[in-house]
């Protein structure tokens, strides 16, 4: 029998940031030590849910119903008052990152479908607020356009591994979020984008201009590739810099999709300007020091 691939979120470890990083919120996450039994409970229930889809040959409409519940149980987790210091530790199949301020919690997952598609499901966590905003595919998942803003309810799925505060000294934060994606069998994306928050978590959403990729400014850059290729796309703290591979179209008689593109072992980046309120990019950089 067929096994259900769910696939298991890149949980690249979290790095502390050289910016404003607010010690109340980082020791309580490094020092929590506290026995939640209600949250224990829950993470039981959560991890059986997931268990579920791994180990059984269930059709999409089971896959979708079961991975339902896993939102609902993860929605009544996180009202708990200590649900953004719990680790989660048994839910490998649950990504789940601190920002690099430690003000932000986000969760996301996804789920193969039979047609090796996958469908999308996270929250984000806001600790500053005491809000979670859930993040909502409507219909089905879709690479993002660059220049325009998306509102969380019409989320284009995505798995995130890192979110970096750009503006420390703001009351409205945007934090660069980096995610992988994929919404058809020919081609992944990397998703460079910026998640906004008002003061008061009134209005949250996807995307700002404060980047200028390949054609000027935009909200979010997209790097689409080949899905069966690999392309980097990382942030190193000592530069302030986001680095990424420089993708290059195919030739048809590399056996690929027509119009797939793939790395060129060259390299580009997003260099942080004007403190980190704006970030330019920069093609053919140097990374000998990066890896």
């Amino acid at each position: 029998m067929k096994k259900i691939l769910l696939l298991a979120f890149l949980c690249y470890s979290f790095t502390l940031s050289a910016q404003e990083i607010d010690t109340t919120t980082l020791v309580s996450v490094k020092t929590f030590k506290k026995i939640s039994p209600s949250l224990q409970k829950k993470e039981k229930e959560i991890k059986a849910l997931f268990d579920q889809i791994i180990e059984t040959d269930t059709k999409d409409s089971t896959r979708i119903a079961v991975n339902l519940l896993i939102k609902q149980k993860v929605a009544e987790a996180l009202k708990d008052s200590d649900s953004f210091f719990y680790p989660f530790d048994s839910l490998r199949y649950l990504g789940k990152i601190y920002s690099d301020d430690y003000n932000l919690r986000i969760y996301t997952w996804c789920c193969e479908m039979e047609d090796l598609s996958y469908t999308y499901y996270g929250f984000i966590h806001d600790f500053i607020n005491d809000a979670v905003y859930p993040l909502v595919v409507k219909n089905k998942p879709y690479i993002p356009q660059t220049n325009r803003q998306v509102m969380l309810n019409n989320w284009y799925g995505a798995l995130y591994y890192k979110a970096i505060l750009t503006n420390p000294k703001k009351r409205d934060p945007k934090y660069i979020l980096l995610g992988w994606n994929q919404s058809d069998l020919k081609t992944k994306q990397k998703i460079i984008d910026v998640l906004s928050i008002e003061e008061d978590g009134a209005d949250v959403r996807l995307g700002s201009k404060i980047l200028k990729g390949y054609g000027g400014r935009v909200n979010r850059i997209v790097l689409s590739y080949c899905a069966d290729l690999g392309i980097s796309l990382n942030y190193y703290e000592k530069d302030k810099r986001f680095v990424f591979d420089h993708l290059t179209p195919l030739s048809d008689d590399d056996d690929k999709p027509r119009g797939c593109a793939g790395p060129d072992m060259s390299y580009d980046a997003l260099k942080s300007k004007r403190k980190g309120k704006r970030w330019v990019l920069v093609k053919d950089v140097d990374v000998k020091n990066e890896f």
